[in-house]
């Protein structure tokens, strides 16, 4: 992705230059962002390279008043040594532009970059070591998530690099814009899935966004899904621009991974990222058995993100060792064998028992956590608990889908207003 800066630069340059020298030009790639977690700008001190860090919005990286951690990193790109600092002042985005506002104070002391942000730093780091012009690398975070990358590139290394007008400024990650979508633009912190048990679950769907869909219950493997996985997979793509699918299986026998072999490819083809659903487990050595089976049924090529389904309390005693790629909480089966309800909704009686077991989870957490329930729209507060916990992903129905939306942005709205306060 940073690869191609410097000729989308060039690029921009030639419409009014005449057509500049491409080995002696700085550049300087530009793109604006609503509401960024953490801002990190990586530049070169003397032969290493170092970063700083901030909450917020790239501003505060050049705002003498807030006060950025301080990051080095050896010849091989690891991290050597990280000088966190209290900041009490961040940049959000307000009406007139950038504004500052304080830092919440249970987050002021914080380190800026998490142990999950930065394996993500590393293909930015590697740009950097490859290529010598490039001066420094900024790098915004949504949800622990890099969304945006701009590179300022210089032949010269004591040459400065000339940041352009924002109005002129290009970017590398947006989209082609779909003609025709009315919806309200994705929630940046939280990623929306659809869960869905066929292909006719999204025949009836308009024009949308979700971020993923989980096709549950074992689906897969049902007669009727023989040989539809393409056609599916290319319609949640148009309608949805889903960008991973993941699906559930109910065990391991040999012709559900054929099937789970069909849909992965089917999903890589269609352009998105596969991911498979496993069973729940009861151990760290069950899961890494199940991980083992999977591997080896499947070649490399279509091999999928495991999600862990976390159902049984007892899961939650080892978190820390569940070696997969994202942890997915089954809330209702949970909630149900907390309160040892068997019939009826768990949430009727209390949604707290489960907010208080889950929380040591999200606060530590070392992988993506997917929240998959029935009906999240009957439980708001629990649903703000998990926004205001940060969840990773919430898996709903579609005809969920508007009210949770509308939810899930009213309570970051908040949010942020509490932070301005």
């Amino acid at each position: 992705m940073l690869a191609g800066a410097k000729h989308c630069w060039l690029a921009w340059l030639k419409s009014f230059s005449g057509g500049p020298d491409a080995g002696n030009l700085p550049a300087v790639i530009v793109r604006e962002i609503l509401d960024s977690e953490v801002s990190v700008e990586l530049y070169r001190k003397g032969s290493g390279l170092k970063a700083r860090a901030v909450f917020g919005l790239p501003e505060g990286l050049y705002d003498p008043a807030v006060s950025a951690d301080i990051l080095e990193f050896g010849q091989d790109g690891r991290l050597g040594r990280m000088e966190a600092k209290p900041q009490t002042q961040q940049f959000i985005s307000g009406r007139q532009g950038p504004a500052r506002v304080p830092v919440a104070p249970d987050f002021r002391s914080e380190a800026k970059v998490s142990a999950e942000m930065l394996p993500r730093l590393s293909q930015a780091l590697d740009f950097m070591r490859q290529n010598p012009g490039i001066t420094s690398v900024t790098v915004c975070f949504v949800s622990s998530r890099p969304v945006v990358y701009s590179a300022a590139l210089s032949a010269a290394r004591a040459a400065p690099a000339e940041i352009p007008p924002r109005d002129r400024s290009i970017s590398l990650m947006e989209p082609p814009a779909k003609p025709g979508r009315s919806e309200p633009a994705p929630v940046l912190a939280m990623r929306l899935y659809l869960t869905v048990s066929g292909p006719e679950d999204i025949a009836g769907l308009g024009e949308t966004y979700a971020d993923g869909v989980l096709v549950e219950g074992g689906a897969i493997s049902r007669q009727e899904w023989s040989g539809a996985f393409s056609s599916f997979a290319a319609e949640a793509r148009r309608k949805l621009n889903a960008q991973e699918m993941v699906f559930e299986i109910k065990d391991l026998a040999q012709g559900t991974l054929k099937a789970l072999a069909e849909a992965c490819n089917a999903a890589r083809f269609a352009g998105a990222k596969p991911a498979v659903l496993i069973p729940g487990i009861r151990s760290p050595e069950e899961l890494a058995k199940t991980t083992r089976t999977i591997g080896a049924a499947l070649p490399d090529a279509l091999r999928p993100s495991i999600w862990a389904r976390v159902m049984y309390p007892s899961n939650l005693y080892f978190m820390d060792s569940m070696a997969a790629d994202a942890v997915a909480l089954d809330a209702d089966s949970l909630g149900r064998l907390m309160l040892g309800i068997e019939g009826g909704s768990w949430a009727d009686m209390s949604t707290q028992a489960l907010e208080r077991a889950i929380q040591p989870m999200l606060d530590s957490r070392k992988c993506p956590v997917a929240v998959l329930a029935r009906d999240m729209v009957s439980m708001p507060t629990f649903l703000e608990f998990l926004v205001r916990n940060r969840a990773d992903i919430i898996c709903i129905r579609p005809e969920e889908l508007k009210t949770v939306r509308h939810i899930v942005a009213s309570v970051e709205k908040r949010m942020v207003l509490e932070r301005g306060a």
